[in-house]
């Protein structure tokens, strides 16, 4: 039966649809097989990252605590109660004695309240440090009846506005340091200086049978010897135990109540001169959260990625560059941490984005959607 003109004409459109389609699902395959190509592939992806106000002030608490805060630090985890905030500082001299030793230590822990005392073997008050009547070749100190015994050893209380009166309060440590200078005479600065963190926040071994000195302390890796100079020195605290970022009661956090002393922070000094004594000053800081009725309470904030990015960021010896550079350093590679993080995810999802696609298309018949962008995914 010969074609109609009617017959002719539909034949040439249905040819036409086909054709359209056949096209169409050429260049849906080809821009599916792009997409493949382009998120499959490994890609340098420099994601913009930053880190919270919050983050950057806890920090410069950890790295630099002797410097000025607009406001006071929190710890930045998913703890977001409201404390109060708080700092506390002990400032004062300390001296080598009459065998070229000296030392300041630091309890973190208890520089909360301005009126700390002692009990039996153990002592509250905060900052420990030697006079010009130290007579050890080593770091040493012994207590009893709630009082230091040793010779040429003293203790100080901090400038904390608030005293023990059995508050019913908790609170946790920030951030911690301690910091000293050299006055003495250019003729006499001789000996070295040894920055002293203890490993796991432990309590320092002080006693007479149970005998530190500078070779003990460099058997951490964290510890650093330098000369005596005019330059300041310093030793911050970290967290370093699963609890040491956990609120703590008196029950927990004082050596009276706990039966256990905790000078963790420790700056000491060997082979000083030994007829005339060094002299030293020394600042000890600490910043707290507290939580308790009568406190000022402000809010709590939570940064737990940057929180994570910056202890990951602290140098893993006691860093000999000064408090601001090593502030800017930790910021920096606790960009970086974030940044690596963020691409990491994105090049483990990109390919699998893509797949996906393939998928749909191959699968459903359907029409590709359009590609997602970089920040999509």
């Amino acid at each position: 039966m010969p074609d109609t003109p009617s017959s002719t004409k539909q034949r040439r459109q249905r040819n036409r649809r086909r054709r359209l389609r056949q096209n169409k699902n050429r260049k849906v395959k080809k821009d599916v097989k792009k997409a493949v190509a382009r998120y499959a592939q490994p890609r340098v992806i420099q994601p913009a990252t930053r880190i919270s106000e919050c983050a950057k002030d806890y920090a410069r608490a950890v790295t630099n605590p002797f410097g000025r805060f607009s406001n006071l630090p929190c710890i930045p985890d998913f703890t977001i109660v409201p404390s109060a905030k708080l700092q506390c500082k002990i400032r004062g001299t300390f001296s080598t004695g009459s065998a070229g030793v000296g030392y300041v230590a630091l309890n973190p822990l208890t520089a909360i309240f301005n009126n700390e005392s002692g009990l039996g073997g153990v002592i509250d008050q905060p900052v420990i440090y030697t006079t010009a009547a130290y007579s050890d070749a080593y770091f040493h100190y012994e207590i009893s009846g709630g009082a230091i015994t040793t010779a040429g050893v003293a203790a100080a209380n901090s400038n904390s506005p608030y005293k023990n009166e059995n508050q019913d309060w908790t609170w946790r440590v920030v951030g911690a340091g301690i910091q000293v200078r050299y006055m003495g005479s250019n003729f006499r600065n001789q000996g070295s200086v040894y920055l002293y963190q203890s490993p796991g926040n432990e309590d320092i071994p002080h006693t007479s049978s149970d005998v530190t000195n500078g070779v003990d302390f460099l058997k951490s890796n964290f510890t650093v010897m330098v000369p005596v100079s005019r330059k300041s020195e310093f030793v911050y605290y970290q967290p370093k135990r699963h609890n040491d970022t956990f609120y703590q009661s008196e029950a927990e956090a004082l050596p009276t109540r706990t039966g256990d002393q905790n000078f963790i922070l420790l700056i000491y000094v060997e082979g000083g001169d030994e007829d005339t004594p060094q002299s030293w000053s020394f600042e000890a800081t600490v910043f707290y959260e507290i939580q308790g009725q009568g406190l000022p309470l402000t809010p709590s904030h939570s940064d737990p990625n940057g929180y994570a990015a910056v202890v990951s960021s602290l140098p893993n010896v006691n860093p000999e560059t000064s408090p601001e550079s090593l502030t800017q350093n930790v910021l920096s590679r606790a960009m970086n941490y974030l940044g690596n993080q963020i691409s990491g995810a994105v090049s483990t999802a990109a390919p699998i984005v893509a797949n996906r696609l393939m998928d749909r298309y191959l699968g459903g018949g359907i029409s590709m959607p359009p590609l997602p962008t970089i920040t999509e995914l």
